[in-house]
């Protein structure tokens, strides 16, 4: 199964898992607070599309859906944040598309796939009932960079209920 880029209603741009493709109604709900950028060239869907892509594999055994990504605005310098609330049915990650493109090319791709990660760390340690604290940044981070689900995990059950 692949990442599929998708186009809303009202020109925004999706990149979602082909599974989740039926759910645009209800993520574009979910979105109602972010404001689209609707200037996502094709090199940013394409970035997307593959970090998306290869970031799969390494939160499979977390057994939760793909995550969608949407191309918000003005995210304060982060490329990408979890809608709150997303990470029990299926996450939702805004990404900000000035802070992706001003990337060069070749780093826009691991960007993706190391915030896809980071964000699904976050998910992943709400769903464990862990509030958040600012130091699971480290955890998610580290999880996001080099791989290895053992802390993730252990802070999970640590701090989870």
């Amino acid at each position: 199964m692949s990442y599929v880029r998708v186009v809303g209603e009202f020109g925004e741009t999706y990149i979602l898992p082909s599974e989740r493709a039926g759910e645009l109604p209800l993520i574009a709900e979910w979105l109602g607070d972010y404001a689209p950028d609707e200037d996502v060239g094709p090199d940013l869907v394409t970035a997307a599309l593959l970090g998306a892509d290869a970031a799969t594999p390494d939160f499979a055994w977390m057994v939760t859906p793909r995550p969608a990504l949407y191309f918000g605005d003005d995210l304060d310098d982060h490329v990408a944040r979890l809608v709150d609330g997303t990470e029990e049915w299926g996450p939702i990650l805004v990404v900000d598309a000035h802070t992706l493109a001003s990337l060069p090319l070749y780093r826009q791709v691991e960007e993706v796939r190391v915030t896809v990660l980071h964000e699904m760390g976050h998910a992943y340690l709400r769903r464990r009932g862990v509030p958040y604290e600012w130091a699971e940044e480290d955890v998610v981070e580290n999880f996001a960079r080099h791989g290895g689900a053992h802390p993730l995990i252990a802070y999970g059950e640590a701090f989870g209920e």
